[in-house]
């Protein structure tokens, strides 16, 4: 996981913009890469939540993302215990692109 940044920005190299690269690499703070501009922010924060998401669906009667609804996601995201890897800061970044946490989610 050190390298998937990397890794995956060298792959796509040629097939998305500069900008798309440089996201992929700083979502990733191994990489040394630092999260400048609204896509560098926009995937960390997407990655962080749907760690989230997925987590809470995994709980679920039927394990299904369908069965994920906004009050289970903002239950969950207040529970540190649940799903600990889950960055709850990065989720609050959609604040800095824009977005209300609840619309967010």
């Amino acid at each position: 996981m050190d390298r998937h940044g990397s890794v995956s920005a060298e792959i796509l190299k040629g097939m998305l913009s500069d900008e798309c690269l440089h996201a992929i690499k700083a979502h990733n703070k191994r990489t040394g890469m630092v999260a400048e501009t609204l896509m560098d922010k926009a995937l960390i924060t997407a990655d962080a939540v749907s760690g989230l998401i997925v987590a809470a669906a995994l709980v679920m009667p039927n394990r299904k993302l369908s069965e994920v609804r906004l009050k289970t996601l903002k239950n969950k995201f207040k529970d540190r215990s649940f799903a600990r890897n889950v960055d709850r800061k990065k989720i609050m970044l959609c604040k800095e692109i824009g977005f209300d946490f609840e619309d967010f989610l």
